[in-house]
């Protein structure tokens, strides 16, 4: 299972905005390109497996895994800023 670690080799989270960028290229993706494609929620490919974005925020911020399901506050579930989070 993706940890911390592996995701900050990745990706840089900006909590005031909910995005992700890119830190390493690869294939098609270069280095600092916004992560992620939006369908009702922000997915985002590593190491071959989806995850959504608000799992990986959650993951970010803490270091840990979250253990129910993150909920978007607003109900906007592509809005993944940080304060927009609740575990």
């Amino acid at each position: 299972m993706l940890n911390r670690e592996r995701l900050g080799e990745l990706l840089r989270y900006e909590p005031d905005t909910g995005q992700f960028y890119w830190l390493a290229a690869a294939g098609r993706v270069s280095t600092g390109h916004e992560a992620g494609c939006l369908d009702d929620t922000v997915l985002i490919r590593i190491d071959k497996r989806l995850y959504r974005g608000h799992y990986l925020a959650v993951l970010y911020m803490t270091g840990e895994w979250p253990s129910s399901r993150p909920v978007h506050i607003n109900g906007d579930k592509s809005d993944n800023r940080w304060e927009n989070l609740r575990v």
